[in-house]
């Protein structure tokens, strides 16, 4: 499986992955078709490949049916971008059976350990919605979690589509992992590096990632961080819409509690979210 010269395949950790086929090969057009067809079919997969690190997963979607219509006896050889996007839109499943499918390896940085890691850390857990986000957290005590941080989630939403004018479409997905080590296996990031860094939370894959306040001895302020890694997501999404999105950033981040939206206050044991 390749996407040989004109598009590689990204890792999550950002490499890329160089196969043996040709995409000439895999996509050939009909000889009649020629040059043209041949130049499409690269045009799209190229489109395709920058729609999903975009996280613009409908423009995705759209190249991709376009690139099945262009060579429906080959594919097969675009279940990786069906792989991606299904892993984008947390169908973890289906996500590894395609990843599989394509012929992916299932070493460490490929996106089918990293499917497959994911979906054996999400596949017990619940899940509570708002208008705007989709809350999964691990079954027991975080339960608790879930009305502060959608109630966390929606304020920092509205504080920030009043001053930018603008807000994600859809709803953004937000998943609960249990401790340091989960984190490394839904993000990529080593547990060397989490330790070393402090890392608590991500923004990545077109979805938020936190660690349980019940990880940490004395808690942290975690509703802030749900907050902080929004920010994140916001940024991102917004440079798919042009610069003028971004208008008032800089003064509204540095405006003086301008932006920041109060919260109700959790029971007294989960204010330093000591729940061990």
């Amino acid at each position: 499986m390749s996407l040989g010269p004109w598009v590689a395949w990204r890792l999550p950790g950002g490499g890329y992955l160089i196969l043996c086929l040709a995409l000439a090969l895999l996509l050939r057009p009909p000889e009649a078709a020629g040059d043209e067809l041949r130049s499409e079919v690269r045009s799209r997969l190229q489109s395709l490949d920058q729609a999903i690190n975009d996280w613009d997963l409908p423009a995705a979607k759209k190249e991709l049916a376009e690139l099945e219509k262009l060579g429906p006896e080959n594919v097969d050889s675009l279940q990786y971008f069906q792989g991606r996007i299904a892993f984008e839109e947390g169908r973890y499943a289906e996500a590894v059976e395609l990843f599989s499918s394509s012929g992916l390896d299932e070493k460490p940085g490929s996106y089918l350990r990293l499917a497959k890691d994911t979906q054996k850390i999400m596949q017990e857990h619940r899940r509570a919605e708002s208008a705007h986000f989709i809350f999964f957290y691990p079954k027991g005590k975080d339960e608790i979690l879930a009305p502060y941080a959608l109630e966390t989630l929606e304020s920092i939403r509205q504080a920030l589509s009043q001053d930018l004018g603008f807000a994600p479409p859809g709803k953004v997905r937000v998943e609960v992992v249990n401790d340091a080590r989960e984190l490394s296996k839904v993000s990529t990031l080593t547990y060397k590096q989490i330790i070393t860094t402090g890392t608590i939370a991500i923004c990545k894959f077109n979805k938020l990632m936190i660690t349980s306040p019940k990880a940490v001895l004395h808690g942290y302020d975690w509703r802030d961080t749900l907050a902080h890694e929004f920010v994140h997501l916001r940024k991102k999404v917004t440079t798919r819409y042009g610069s003028g999105c971004m208008r008032g950033w800089r003064s509204t981040s540095s405006r003086a509690g301008g932006a920041r939206p109060r919260f109700r206050s959790l029971p007294r044991p989960w204010r330093c979210s000591a729940i061990g």
